[in-house]
């Protein structure tokens, strides 16, 4: 195809968002997708019992996973919105396909990372098949994921403590640089200092139970949005689709606000589902 000056198009066009929420359990994050519009989700662990929700029940393999993606890009549906809840134990039917695939027990036994290198082309093959719910369906897009704690070598400074997705490296950069949302979520806490006698400090942290998205990167947190939405919203769907309604019509949505967390949360034990993980 010739290629000229008549080609030329706008680039911004107003589409559904692709978000990646991620952070500590029990902050609201399935809540959130499940107050989205007319919302469906595909479930990879079970923790959807006390919400209101539609979904295609627990997968169990990573078929499961696409079969439920074509039947949304096929099938005639009033949903608005996909859930993958969640992210990383999706991971775990993703490795799951590639040890069956490779005759092994665990990824780590296929050399030189080349399973790692498999499980990323499923990946790619899942992003594919949402990114056809957006464009074709209309569909808003919301990944669910857990988080941890990991000390992050920063090469302009001493290294130091991050919350991250709770993914393989290589799977965590790619679902990031996918979305247009990145979101950590986390209790706002607020960190107070007293004098413990003796030239002693203590800090203790405090807060009311406020959940808070996070949409700016920051030392303790990774987070984007390609929309001017704040630094930090509520983890409210409401709030956060007014702010996102305005910023898609190019305008300023929310005043710049610190989005430091100021104390860090110690890292949370993620109950045992469906067996244990498989290292990523």
């Amino acid at each position: 195809m010739a290629i000229n000056l008549s080609s030329l198009r706008r680039t911004a066009v107003k589409r559904p968002p692709r978000i990646f929420l991620y952070g500590a359990e029990g902050t609201g994050k399935s809540s959130f997708a499940a107050n989205s519009p007319n919302c469906v989700f595909l479930q990879t662990e079970d923790g959807l019992d006390a919400i209101e929700a539609q979904s295609f029940g627990l997968a169990r393999s990573f078929s499961d996973l696409m079969d439920a993606i074509g039947a949304l890009a096929e099938e005639e549906h009033q949903f608005s919105t996909v859930a993958l809840d969640s992210v990383d134990w999706a991971e775990q039917l993703i490795f799951k396909d590639v040890c069956q695939e490779a005759k092994v027990a665990n990824i780590s036994e296929i050399g030189f990372g080349k399973g790692f290198v498999a499980a990323l082309s499923r990946w790619s093959m899942l992003l594919e098949g949402l990114d056809i719910l957006r464009n074709e369906r209309n569909m808003a897009v919301i990944l669910i994921g857990h988080a941890r704690i990991k000390k992050f070598d920063d090469p302009t400074t001493e290294s130091y403590d991050r919350w991250e997705p709770d993914l393989h490296a290589s799977a965590s950069s790619t679902l990031c640089e996918w979305s247009d949302i990145v979101s950590f979520v986390n209790f706002r806490v607020a960190v107070r200092t007293q004098d413990a006698g003796f030239n002693r400090k203590i800090s203790k942290g405090t807060g009311n139970g406020t959940r808070t998205m996070y949409l700016e990167s920051r030392p303790a947190f990774t987070a984007k949005s390609r929309w001017r939405i704040g630094t930090d919203c509520p983890l409210d769907w409401a709030t956060f689709a007014a702010r996102l309604e305005k910023a898609q019509g190019g305008q300023d949505a929310a005043p710049v606000e610190d989005a430091e967390p100021v104390a860090e949360a110690a890292p949370v034990e993620k109950p045992k589902k469906g067996g244990a993980k498989q290292a990523a």
